[in-house]
């Protein structure tokens, strides 16, 4: 059994394509998997890769986005692919794993969970049998690292604090949770017959004479639902999603532990349109109590992909798809500037965004809202202030 950094290192060495299979330079919406085996072996639809449009240059390295959903395999970790959630796409596959191999190639295997590229990772699993000694520990300024207990790990040498013994974990007795995850590795067929399964089977149990007030736990130690678990996956099944809003219309509200709703996620893993329609159009028919949480929505948004310094087409995303929302409206422009104008902080604070990034940010809400007014002089003044002081 290989350790996981193994597998991550062994898994994003950079392969070219199978002969007769080709790359695409847009993203399917199906997969984002690193091919990394021979030819006779190939994964169905393996061939397309979600990666940051524009490579940037980052201390001589290329950097193409942290990932924030990793989906690995259940029980071996030598299986020959990996599903990396990252945000958007248009390199091919084989060029993404040579960067991201050449990144991370200077770590060891036990610190490839404390790379940059990892450190806004939120959805992953390690496989049940994955041994003590391997089990990766995440920064305490980590996405991961900030919700995750830490307990003592007596394998390692003065019995060290670690925080991954909750996601080896993360699904025990949560069914669906599991299914969701992990259907990455089945067909679309499949996958739905285990979640009907699995969903039927739940609600079985809860009905059971005794069972009392007894239901199926809706959130895992990540705070997610098997709603954020869908919308983080690098398959995107438009009837997975059908059939898991209709069992449970709430999950679309639910809020992880990082206060993301699972339409936050589709947005960042930019997921198909027609799944982003449904999801917001659910929304909207089954509505929370609070008042205008539209904005709510998408301020939380604008600051997550602000924090992660997503990828820039994220927002343009995001942007496109308000309308869905009706946040395109003119009335609404003050929203936008005020989120934006405090994204523009966090990104020069908090993420140490590179100018160019930065410029780019800027440019997007000139170009989108070009009547409003992002009032970039105070917020200038704000932050000399903050540094002189």
């Amino acid at each position: 059994m290989l350790s996981i950094g193994s597998f991550l290192l062994q898994n994003l060495s950079g392969r070219p394509p199978p002969s007769g299979q080709h790359h695409d330079t847009s993203t399917d919406g199906e997969s984002a998997h690193v091919y990394a085996g021979d030819a006779s072996s190939v994964p169905v639809n393996t061939t397309r890769l979600r990666t940051i449009s524009t490579a940037k240059h980052l201390d001589g390295r290329v950097f193409y986005g942290r990932l924030f959903s990793l989906e690995l395999p259940e029980t071996n970790c030598m299986r020959i692919d990996a599903n990396l959630t990252q945000g958007t796409s248009c390199l091919p596959p084989s060029k993404m794993a040579q960067a991201v191999s050449k990144a991370i190639s200077d770590s060891k295997t036990t610190d490839v969970f404390k790379r940059e590229e990892l450190r806004c990772l939120r959805n992953v699993a390690f496989p049940p049998d994955l041994n003590e000694k391997n089990l990766p520990t995440f920064d305490n300024d980590s996405d991961l690292g900030k919700v995750l207990p830490a307990m003592r790990n007596r394998s390692l040498a003065f019995s060290l604090l670690c925080n991954g013994y909750a996601l080896r974990g993360r699904f025990h007795g949560l069914a669906v949770h599991k299914v969701c995850y992990y259907q990455a590795y089945d067909t679309a067929e499949v996958a739905q017959q285990k979640l009907e399964r699995e969903l039927e089977l739940s609600s079985e149990i809860a009905s059971r004479p005794g069972a009392g007030s007894r239901e199926y736990p809706h959130q895992d130690c990540l705070g997610m639902t098997p709603l954020h678990i869908l919308a983080c996956s690098t398959k995107q099944r438009s009837e997975m999603y059908r059939i898991m809003v209709k069992c449970n219309p709430g999950y679309l509200f639910i809020q992880d532990k990082w206060g993301a709703r699972p339409f936050l996620y589709l947005i960042w893993g930019r997921a198909p349109k027609e799944i982003v329609q449904f999801v917001a159009n659910a929304m909207k028919i089954h509505p929370p109590v609070e008042d205008d949480w539209e904005s709510d929505l998408y301020y939380s948004i604008v600051a997550t992909f602000a924090r992660a310094a997503a990828p820039l087409v994220c927002y343009e995303y995001a942007i496109e798809m308000a309308k869905l929302f009706d946040l395109n409206d003119e009335r609404r422009y003050p929203f936008w500037a005020s989120s934006w104008r405090h994204a523009v902080e966090t990104l020069c604070v908090e993420s140490h965004a590179s100018r160019e990034y930065v410029e780019g940010f800027i440019q997007i809400f000139r170009t989108s809202f070009p009547k409003t007014k992002l009032d970039l002089e105070l917020l200038s003044v704000t932050l000399v202030k903050r540094e002189k002081f």
